[in-house]
């Protein structure tokens, strides 16, 4: 109740057209306080049937608007960063809904005019270095916005000198680098996943690298930041141009995210599956058998920890992949039965999901495990239904279904 009388009486000082220099003082200190009180009374949610979002966008433009009478009296680098700071949270109401037409239009402009307000502002004061540093970060904010919006672009060059003046204002501030590097090496990886260019997912490795020992062991981010590490370190060891010595270090990395991981974790079966991935990349260089016994209780454990019946199927999947080199190793026939179960499992928590080319690649494994187990005729069976699953049937594919006479008999 006291703001929204606050509200009404500093509108009514900013309704005084006085022109004496007292008067004018008394409306620009009400035009600053009445920015932070409207954006508050926003916050506080409609009173009337209104919805939440009209009614804090409603108000937040009525904060701008005495923002806008501030800097019409004073030019002021703290009111540009008061305003910018509004735009930019009328544009955050836009940016996880991809709206499209004229809301997308206004949210890219209130994110257009947030970040020349606030570059304004730290580009024209000495500022204290951390909140040189969290305007730059928010100039980042508005400009992958205003980006993503007008060209489903998250990764400019604007936004990483944003970025990177917000690093070099971070000084020693271990909260603020930390949150600047993350950030870095989220926009390189994203870039490295739109181009492909290898600088791009190095700088991410690297500044993933230097973040990690700015948490401390015990932080719950820590196996986060630490299973990002890994999965960039997995996309570089399946370059062709990769050392041998960089699975090893996603192993390492990997590992540790598991490791820290709480046990009821959500994402512990994700990360459970990439470390498997790892270690059987490692096997296809070493060919150590431990490996194998490795990423097959990962993925045991993986499957049997997740309720998502896609990551089972692929996890299970895995387990028959793994099997299969097993069987190929050791020539034990038990891991060809089992190959084949795990297979069988897969497929069917990949229709459950109804997912056809998890189903598809299930029955491409299944229908390879009973080729090799001298069961053609329900190894091309098997081919033929993953054919009829994918759009494009691939040539391996069409390759193992002419390969096998229909008329070739199990044995």
């Amino acid at each position: 109740m006291l703001l929204y009388l606050a509200d009404e009486s500093l509108t009514a000082v900013l309704a005084d057209e006085g022109t004496q220099a007292e008067e004018l003082e008394r409306r620009r200190v009400a035009a600053e306080a009445l920015a932070g009180v409207r954006r508050a009374v926003g916050e506080l949610g409609p009173r009337r049937k209104d919805t939440v979002e009209k009614w804090y966008v409603r108000h937040l433009q009525r904060a701008v608007d005495a923002a806008d009478v501030w800097l019409d009296l004073v030019r002021s680098e703290q009111g540009l960063v008061v305003r910018g700071r509004l735009w930019l949270d009328l544009a955050r109401q836009y940016a996880g809904y991809s709206p499209d037409g004229q809301a997308a239009s206004q949210a890219a402009g209130w994110a257009l005019r947030a970040a020349e307000d606030l570059k304004a502002a730290v580009g024209a004061s000495v500022l204290p270095d951390d909140e040189r540093c969290r305007i730059w970060l928010d100039v980042a904010d508005a400009v992958e916005i205003e980006q993503f919006l007008r060209h489903g672009d998250r990764m400019s060059e604007a936004l990483l000198d944003a970025v990177g003046h917000a690093r070099r204002a971070a000084r020693d501030d271990v909260g603020l680098i930390l949150e600047c590097l993350v950030r870095i090496g989220g926009i390189h990886n994203e870039r490295y996943e739109r181009t492909g260019e290898l600088h791009d997912l190095e700088r991410a490795i690297a500044a993933w690298t230097d973040a990690v020992p700015l948490l401390d062991e015990d932080d719950s981010l820590r196996s986060d930041l630490l299973a990002t590490l890994g999965i960039g370190w997995l996309q570089r060891a399946v370059r062709p141009d990769s050392a041998d010595d960089v699975v090893n270090r996603a192993i390492d990395v990997l590992r540790l995210a598991v490791e820290e991981s709480p046990p009821d974790y959500p994402l512990l079966p994700m990360r459970r599956r990439h470390l498997a991935d790892a270690y059987v990349m490692r096997y296809d260089l070493t060919h150590v058998l431990t490996d194998l016994y490795e990423a097959d209780w990962l993925l045991a454990e993986a499957a049997r920890g997740s309720e998502d019946a896609v990551l089972r199927a692929e996890c299970l999947s895995g387990r028959g992949r793994v099997a299969s080199m097993l069987y190929e190793r050791t020539e034990v026939i038990a891991h060809l039965h089992k190959a084949i179960e795990f297979f069988s499992q897969a497929i069917e928590h990949a229709e459950e999901a109804g997912d056809n080319a998890l189903v598809a690649a299930a029955l491409m494994g299944r229908g390879q495990a009973r080729e090799l187990q001298g069961r053609p005729s329900t190894a091309r069976s098997d081919y033929e239904h993953a054919g009829r699953l994918t759009a494009d049937r691939d040539r391996p594919l069409r390759r193992h279904i002419s390969r096998l006479s229909p008329e070739t008999a199990d044995e």
